[in-house]
């Protein structure tokens, strides 16, 4: 086997990292002194077989000719020789790292090339994962599951892409930690309004899934501007997405993102409603019949409608209390009635909360660990 010496030092000057000075003794002759060391030599490496012992150490790691170098196997291969820095368990007089020479026996050279470089709508996903990633801000990972069914679904529209742009850079404002004025960024608001609308217009794809998504989009945004600019037009994509769901329909359950935008429009539309003091539009035996096939005979389903039939009432509750506080004596209105409604739907969300809280402590449904700030009062549940 061929073997060579990678180093003038011994094996105890090497695990105290010695250079080859007058400081410290050397192993052999010295560039700057003839002090020897007295421990024994460090040993030789075996770097390559021995029919390769004829090849020179001066040839370049990158060197790749025509010439080829005998070796154990029947064919020819060319040089191609590379230097790998090992670094093995760490000692009390410091780090071992050994140096191997490998031999790259491939018979086909493969040339490193620059990857092409990313597409519009891949670098907006790949800013928006960054965004959402839990790993770098799970404060916000449960209120973005909506927006990790996006992924993927851009360079379709230019509205929702506008509108994610303008998330993402509001953002990434945020995570850098700049002044609130410069969280709103007028020029892409301006674009995503023009593209929105440009999409509504458009009958092939006024109504289609992202056009609808790109509304929630910027439905979401609305509450982020309004601390900047003291304007809040929520309303305005609420009521949209209430018109986007009327027209559209109940989505079929096996639909994810369907199912996540449906619920989107019936928050959008409890928000507009209560801003205009209206009862919901949702709030029908009607629409009630229609989000019946979306039930499901679970636990968080059944949750999840008793409250979503509770807030829905919500608005109406709201428009009956103003027009007894402007219009006492009104018999369109009844105090009675409301009262007995207010209390009802009181009764339900304690009936809900007292639901929710026995499945928490039930081990077989739900599993709590501390919660990761340290807050004993605050579980962290964990759902089957």
């Amino acid at each position: 086997m061929a073997r060579t010496k990678t180093s003038r030092r011994c094996n105890e000057c090497r695990k105290r990292k010695v250079k080859c000075d007058e400081e410290w003794p050397v192993c052999g002759p010295c560039w700057k002194g003839n002090k020897t060391c007295s421990s024994e030599l460090r040993t030789e490496i075996v770097f390559m077989p021995a029919a390769t012992a004829s090849i020179k150490e001066t040839v370049p790691a990158n060197m790749h000719d025509e010439s080829s170098i005998p070796c154990n196997s029947r064919h020819r291969v060319p040089k191609n020789l590379h230097m790998v820095t090992l670094r093995s368990s760490k000692l009390n007089g410091g780090t071992v790292i050994k140096k191997f020479r490998l031999l790259d026996l491939s018979a086909k050279r493969v040339s490193l090339t620059a990857s092409p470089s990313l597409l519009p709508n891949e670098r907006l996903s790949a800013r928006l994962y960054a965004a959402i990633d839990p790993t770098t801000n799970t404060k916000i990972h449960t209120h973005t599951i909506i927006l990790r069914e996006l992924l993927g679904r851009f360079g379709i529209n230019s509205a929702l892409d506008n509108a994610t742009l303008c998330l993402v850079s509001s953002h990434e404002a945020v995570m850098r930690g700049d002044d609130v004025p410069t969280l709103f960024n007028s020029r892409w608001y301006g674009k995503t309004l023009r593209s929105l609308q440009q999409a509504v217009n458009d009958r092939e794809i006024q109504f289609s899934t992202e056009t609808l998504a790109a509304i929630s989009v910027m439905w979401r945004l609305e509450a982020i501007f309004y601390r900047v600019r003291g304007t809040n037009n929520q309303a305005v994509h609420g009521r949209a997405m209430t018109k986007m769901l009327m027209r559209r329909g109940v989505p079929k359950s096996t639909n994810h993102l369907e199912f996540l935008l449906f619920v989107e429009c019936v928050a959008g539309d409890i928000q507009a409603s209560l801003s205009k003091s209206c009862p919901s539009t949702f709030d029908t035996p009607e629409w009630a019949a229609k989000f019946a096939p979306l039930e499901k005979p679970t636990v968080a389903s059944d949750i999840y409608w008793k409250m979503t039939r509770v807030f829905l009432q919500w608005p109406g509750f709201v428009h009956d209390v103003k027009i007894i506080h402007s219009m006492p004596g009104c018999g369109s209105v009844s105090v009675d009635i409301v009262l007995r409604r207010l209390v009802a739907a009181a009764t339900q969300l304690e009936s809900i909360s007292l639901t929710l809280s026995r499945h928490l402590l039930d081990p077989t449904i739900c599993i709590t660990t501390p919660s990761s700030t340290g807050n004993t009062f605050v579980p962290m549940p964990y759902g089957p």
